[in-house]
């Protein structure tokens, strides 16, 4: 299958398709994003900022609770998705079945470029969890959220690292004559989404990692989880179905990553951290948040 070309390889029409699909709405958020989710907002307990106007722009908006957190309360929440809905298909298809909530409620998607339709300055805080693994071009992305958010706003974002899978993927190699990689999104590491933020004009960004492992009882299982989770919208990316044997493979893999105890352990780097952004007054720099980084327990 083709697709435009993009910075990072991924078929655009590919993903937008595999984002809709039912089984991925089976929970309203699955375990790796929750983690994810948890880590990040567990860090907003050490910044003294409370914001008005929020941004949430998510891999699936509208399926999460709002967080408990001092750090959102009182507080106008929006909701977007980073995939945009300019494809005849992707309207009829993602727009209209994806999100099973009242007609009421409003996702607010980007046009081309990533630019949305709110006006500059508008927000005081702006959230992009689990969103960069699968931007195109987060760079841009990020370049906007930048945009509209008010001088002295607050970007918080939360990613998968280059550690994620790492073990899966090199046995998958292993087992297999054709590289494995091709199989997998390339994940962007901390320092690149630091550097993003710094070109974007963002002040002094924080970033933190850590890593966690998922353990599964059996090999089955922890497919079934990646699989609800993740597709592969790589533009390079073989053009027909695997057979069995790959499916032999990939469990072969998988058992092959149990540890001591006989559980499937799959690690996930969880990478979180925050952006402060100052244009009319660059005291405001010593204002920023302080962000503290918790020895959180691996498991």
């Amino acid at each position: 299958m083709t697709g435009p070309v993009n910075s990072r390889g991924i078929c655009d029409k590919s993903l937008r398709l595999q984002m809709s699909r039912k089984s991925r709405l089976t929970n309203s958020r699955h375990p790796y994003l929750s983690e994810l989710d948890s880590r990040f907002y567990e860090s907003l307990d050490f910044v003294n900022f409370r914001p008005k106007n929020i941004f949430s722009i998510d891999m699936f908006p509208g399926l999460k609770n709002k967080p408990k957190n001092s750090f959102f309360s009182k507080v106008n929440w929006f909701e977007g998705s980073f995939l945009s809905k300019e494809r005849e298909l992707f309207k009829k298809n993602f727009f209209k079945n994806l999100y099973p909530f009242s007609k009421n409620k409003e996702i607010f998607y980007p046009l081309k470029n990533n630019h949305y339709c709110f006006s500059d300055n508008s927000f005081d805080y702006i959230e992009a969890l689990a969103v960069l693994p699968w931007a195109n071009n987060p760079l841009s992305l990020i370049n906007e959220i930048h945009r509209l958010l008010k001088s002295g706003g607050f970007f918080g974002f939360a990613s998968f690292g280059p550690g994620t899978l790492k073990s899966l993927i090199a046995l998958l190699n292993e087992k297999n004559t054709d590289a494995a990689n091709n199989n997998f999104i390339t994940m962007i590491d901390m320092h690149d989404i630091g550097d993003f933020c710094s070109s974007a004009g963002f002040v002094s960004p924080v970033v933190a990692s850590n890593t966690v492992c998922f353990k599964y009882s059996k090999a089955e299982t922890a497919l079934d989880e990646l699989r609800v989770m993740s597709g592969n919208p790589r533009l390079d990316r073989d053009g027909f179905l695997r057979g069995k044997n790959w499916y032999v493979k990939i469990i072969d893999a998988l058992n092959n990553c149990k540890d001591s105890d006989g559980f499937v352990t799959l690690e996930f780097e969880l990478i979180y951290g925050h952006a402060w952004k100052v244009e009319k007054n660059p005291e405001e720099i010593k204002k920023a948040p302080k962000f503290v980084e918790k020895k959180i327990k691996i498991y």
